[in-house]
């Protein structure tokens, strides 16, 4: 999964109204999304329309997609507060708190910061 191919699918998102950041590279061929948690569902169909599967559901923390032809996507569902920063769900039914200033967008380490917005 190239940083083309992982930018074009947050465009895809964000022409559906979905909040979504890039949290980190996970690999050459797979990275974490932290996604508003309303839509988490908007952003499971588009990914599985594109051809991913589900490999690994550990919702409400995680669920993990891969691409038959390489690159995996990790969604973190979350909310967004109004100060900026992101309310992950835990497995264990708790919450973590991801301040405002730790949110960076960058797909493999090349981009800048950047918040895209993806419509349900």
């Amino acid at each position: 999964m190239t940083e083309d191919d992982v930018l074009d699918l947050l465009g895809l998102l964000e022409a559906r109204g979905v909040v979504a950041w890039v949290t980190a590279p996970d690999g050459p061929d797979a990275f974490a999304l932290l996604a508003e948690a309303d839509g988490a569902d908007s952003a499971l169909r588009l990914l599985v329309s594109r051809g991913f599967e589900v490999v690994g559901d550990d919702l409400p923390a995680s669920l993990r997609l891969r691409h038959p032809k390489g690159g995996d996507i990790e969604i973190h569902p979350a909310s967004f507060r109004p100060d900026g920063a992101a309310v992950r769900f835990l497995s264990d039914g708790g919450t973590v708190t991801i301040p405002s200033g730790d949110l960076t967008v960058a797909p493999y380490g090349k981009g800048s910061a950047r918040q895209v917005r993806v419509p349900d």
